[in-house]
C-alpha cells in the first residue's frame, strides 16, 4: 500500500518531527515534490507457497538451535506502475546475523518445527526509508532519513508468521507460507 508523504507527515506527527530536527532530511526531501515521495506498508501476504524439502528445514532447524551466528538474508524489490505489465523493478537486498542466545532464533525454531503459533517479531528487519530510482534499478536506504545512517536501528520491526494448510479435504498433504506484518 501507498501512502502520499504529505498524508503520511499530517496523520504522523513522529514522521514529521523527526523530519523537521534532521536537516540532512530537511535537504533530501526538498529535492523532491510530495507526489514522487511515498510511504510504503508492507504487503503481508506471501504470494508463494513455501517449499523447502525436509532434509533442508532440518538443517534450518539445527542452525537456528546451534552455537554459530546465523546469517540472515534481506532482499526488496519495487516495481513501477506494476499496471503497465512493464519488467522494470528496482531492489536491494542486505545480510546480517542473529547470534547465538538471541531469543528469536529459539522463537524461529518452534515455529518451524511446529510448537509455536504466534508470530515472532523480528527487529530491525526492512528499512523505514528507501530510495527508489525512476527506472530499474538499486533501491537503497535513504541513509539522509536515517536518524543513525549505516545501522539498522532505523528500520522496522516486522512479525513473521509460518501458516499451514492443507491443500484440499481429499489430498494428502499441506502447504505452508508466509506471512510478514509491520
Amino acid at each position: 500500500d501507498l501512502i502520499s508523504i504529505t498524508e503520511y507527515c499530517v496523520s504522523s506527527t513522529e514522521a514529521y518531527g523527526i523530519f523537521l530536527c534532521l536537516q540532512n532530511a530537511m535537504t533530501f526531501l526538498s529535492r523532491y515534490e510530495a507526489v514522487d515521495i511515498v510511504k510504503v506498508k508492507i504487503d503481508g501476504n506471501s504470494r508463494s507457497i513455501w517449499g523447502i524439502s525436509p532434509p533442508s528445514r532440518h538443517a534450518m532447524l539445527n542452525d537456528l538451535l546451534s552455537d554459530n551466528p546465523i546469517t540472515v538474508r534481506v532482499e526488496w524489490q519495487f516495481t513501477r506502475d506494476p499496471t503497465t505489465g512493464s519488467s522494470e523493478f528496482a531492489g536491494d537486498e542486505y545480510s546480517f546475523q542473529i547470534e547465538h542466545g538471541d531469543p528469536q532464533r529459539l522463537k524461529l525454531a518452534a515455529m518451524l518445527n511446529g510448537t509455536l503459533q504466534e508470530p515472532v517479531e523480528v527487529f530491525n528487519l526492512f528499512p523505514k526509508y528507501v530510495k527508489v530510482p525512476g527506472v530499474k534499478g538499486v533501491a537503497r536506504p535513504a541513509n539522509e532519513l536515517m536518524t543513525a545512517p549505516g545501522n539498522r536501528v532505523d528500520f522496522s520491526n516486522v512479525t513473521v508468521r509460518l501458516n499451514h494448510s492443507r491443500v484440499t479435504e481429499e489430498l494428502e498433504g499441506e502447504v505452508e507460507w508466509w506471512t510478514v506484518q509491520e
